[in-house]
């Protein structure tokens, strides 16, 4: 439904009960808010024995036994608070998703404040459905006005977009998606959660692969946050839960097999300089103690017609390294770690799948700092390592939990439900199993002429 000008009396009156109907069904707070207005034990949910080999076979967490208490630290605290409000959240979407279907926002040039244009009165209603408009309109409906523009920066924000407050056509994009494709969000999130240990220990580093972001939590707080590179979609990141247990400084890069086979045999064949001006060096094989060997001697044509790679490949630290200066060392069965960068454009994006697997930080830096800012000794040695080109190794006191979680909705501190992109369609795979498992006819699983996708 979009608002026009120059509606008939019929066309008010439809308007009218469209906006009885959604304000009887459901009343969301400002700034896109889901504040339980009931008893949290509304808001429970039995369990569903459903496993992640079943719905989602990238989650390799082990799943939580949410029979032991999740209140005794305050990071226990939040998390059973992010359960709740995500309950909260799938109420409130399940009505607004059985409300009359939301404006679409109609393509045409970018909205910004100033402008006088016939799409703004679905804008704004749009933005009050969720919550994120609240002001009083102003005499002419059709202005764009300094309401409006805070109203599209915070839903900006919900989203993961840049929030210049312009609705161009990515935040058009999200503004049509339509409140089933939302719900089905926040049902794979909570699932997804219930999978989660029912305790979280009061340190750890959290990982949200769709959201592309990295936070070093503590006794519930958040001390360091900062923007990810995450797998592409051809080589995505893996949902697991590991322990960072060493600090590796200007650490020299080991190229696995794949990407040695994908990436840097058919650039060397391209280019015959090209190992040779990003400091590799090249091993006759992958024994312990293989030698290296020029790179000039290898012929590069049957290395790439091979079936077998018996090379091994060894980028050495340096200002070009692929691995930048930092890499924090986590044992896990797919060979995925987080590390420092050379490439820091990329953090400047919104959406950041780009790595072969590993997760690239914004800031290594401030990661490894805060995770050795309770020894006076650790923070010396990172201080002269970081000085120095030579690779070292931090090992911590205590191995660091590290969670690589899959979260593509979750209510953030100040109760905003975020949305991101499910950028490996594994929502899409997990919500058909949980249907597929219930046997039931959600909202979700509505017609499709229905929905204003």
């Amino acid at each position: 439904m979009r608002a026009r000008d120059g509606q008939t009396a019929a066309g008010f009156v439809t308007k009218a009960l469209w906006w009885l109907m959604a304000w009887a069904i459901v009343w969301l707070p400002a700034s896109g808010r889901a504040e339980p207005q009931a008893s949290p034990a509304s808001y429970t949910r039995a369990p569903d024995p459903l496993q992640p080999a079943m719905g989602d076979p990238d989650w390799h967490i082990a799943a939580g036994d949410h029979s032991i208490s999740s209140a005794n630290t305050e990071t226990n605290r939040v998390a059973s608070r992010q359960r709740e409000a995500l309950g909260a959240a799938i109420d409130r979407y399940t009505k607004i998703a059985n409300a009359p279907a939301w404006p679409e926002v109609g393509e045409g040039a970018d909205l910004l404040i100033g402008m006088r244009d016939a799409r703004v009165p679905a804008l704004r209603d749009r933005l009050r459905m969720t919550g994120d408009f609240s002001a009083e309109v102003q005499a002419d409906p059709q202005f764009f006005d300094t309401g409006l523009r805070a109203a599209v920066v915070n839903y900006q924000q919900r989203m993961g977009l840049s929030d210049t407050g312009v609705v161009n056509a990515k935040t058009r994009e999200q503004l049509n998606q339509s409140a089933e494709s939302r719900l089905r969000q926040l049902r794979a999130a909570a699932k997804r959660w219930e999978w989660l240990p029912g305790e979280l220990e009061d340190e750890h580093v959290w990982v949200n692969i769709p959201a592309a972001t990295v936070s070093l939590v503590r006794s519930g707080r958040v001390v360091e946050s900062m923007r990810a590179v995450v797998g592409h979609p051809n080589r995505p990141t893996p949902s697991l839960r590991s322990q960072i247990t060493q600090i590796a400084l200007n650490p020299s890069w080991f190229v696995p097999r794949s990407i040695a086979r994908r990436d840097l045999l058919p650039k060397q064949h391209s280019d015959p300089s090209y190992l040779e001006a990003r400091n590799f060096l090249v091993y006759d094989s992958w024994e312990p103690g293989a030698a290296p060997i020029p790179v000039q001697s290898i012929d590069w044509e049957a290395a790439l017609a091979s079936r077998r790679l018996p090379y091994r490949f060894v980028q050495q630290p340096g200002p070009g390294n692929s691995l930048g200066r930092i890499k924090l060392v986590m044992d896990n069965a797919h060979s995925v770690y987080l590390h420092d960068t050379n490439a820091h454009y990329l953090f400047d994006l919104s959406v950041r799948a780009f790595s072969s697997g590993c997760v690239r930080l914004e800031n290594a830096r401030g990661l490894a700092e805060g995770l050795v800012a309770d020894s006076d000794k650790l923070e010396a040695k990172l201080e002269l390592g970081l000085a120095g080109n030579r690779t070292r190794y931090l090992k911590l006191p205590q191995p660091i939990p590290v969670y690589l979680v899959y979260l593509t909705a979750w209510v953030d501190e100040q109760d905003r439900v975020n949305f991101r992109r499910d950028i490996y369609a594994r929502d899409e795979r997990l919500i058909e199993a949980m249907d597929a498992r219930s046997g039931s006819t959600t909202v979700a699983q509505r017609p499709a002429e229905t929905l204003s996708l």
